[in-house]
């Protein structure tokens, strides 16, 4: 009932901006869409975090931040002070933020960009501008121009590809857009650039973890990279398994293996968090 009460407002609001005019109804339009976007406040033990959300999906990304990927909060738990954290599809930042609100160093990468606008609002939003650095870049194995190929172009989504519109199965989709973007391994960043080296590693892309394990060898032999998570669908078990092989040959031990509860009966039952830890 209330969904169609909402819907019924909405479409008397729409006929109402339609009799201001094209030009003042847009103005209008713009003025409410600025000042109604609602902020979400999310309460930790450790403080409190707000996020911005224009669409339906970051709001359900913010209600839902302790069920939807409980195993990854834990693991952000564990993060030593001042640990540097890379979070690799990073989508809207609900981990690149927690990281930092827990004083972790962050690097978060997200290559969409409606995704990134949103990433460095709330980022600016929480006032961690000294603490996270945002990029809008693709990690892949090799340096490239490429397209991501959208999903949907909705603010929030993932499922994306990146190079080919290839998804989370490992099967072409119908993208609804394509993006230009730039790609990036992890061992060419490193050596390129004078980014803080990652000791907690959080791999998040839907399909394309294969390449960003074989982009980043260097980084993976070095032992102050201490943790990688890394999400991995378990019905694709030939990539499963040479991504799992690829950490132990690095000298990672699986530790969990873990997905949340509210996944059990989706689609999304057989994709599970991996998270592998360095053996002394």
């Amino acid at each position: 009932m209330k969904y169609m009460l909402f819907s019924a407002a909405t479409n008397l609001l729409r006929g109402c901006l339609r009799l201001l005019g094209p030009h003042t109804g847009a103005v209008a339009a713009a003025r409410l869409a600025e000042q109604l976007a609602p902020t979400y406040v999310v309460r930790t033990d450790h403080g409190a975090l707000h996020f911005l959300c224009p669409g339906h999906i970051p709001l359900w990304q913010a209600e839902n931040f302790f069920t939807k990927e409980p195993e990854t909060i834990t693991w952000l738990d564990q993060l030593p002070p001042d640990a540097i954290f890379w979070d690799v599809g990073a989508n809207v930042g609900t981990y690149s933020l927690y990281a930092a609100l827990r004083g972790a160093r962050v690097i978060a990468f997200e290559p969409s960009a409606a995704n990134y606008y949103l990433l460095n609002r709330n980022i600016t939003l929480n006032r961690f501008e000294e603490r996270v650095s945002a990029y809008c870049l693709a990690l892949t194995d090799n340096a490239q121009l490429d397209h991501l190929y959208l999903s949907s172009s909705e603010i929030g989504e993932a499922l994306h590809g990146f190079g080919q519109p290839t998804d989370w199965r490992g099967q072409a989709f119908s993208p609804s857009t394509k993006q230009a973007a730039i790609g990036q391994s992890i061992d060419g960043l490193l050596a390129a650039w004078m980014l803080p080296f990652p000791q907690y590693l959080k791999i998040d892309v839907d399909g394309i973890e294969e390449q960003i394990i074989g982009g980043a060898s260097r980084a993976l032999a070095d032992r102050r990279l201490r943790s990688v998570l890394i999400e991995l669908n378990t019905e694709r078990a030939a990539c499963r398994d040479r991504v799992v092989s690829a950490l132990r040959a690095a000298g990672f031990a699986l530790q969990h293996v873990q997905r949340a509860p509210l996944f059990d009966k989706s689609i999304y039952a057989p994709v599970y968090n991996h998270i592998f830890v360095r053996e002394d």
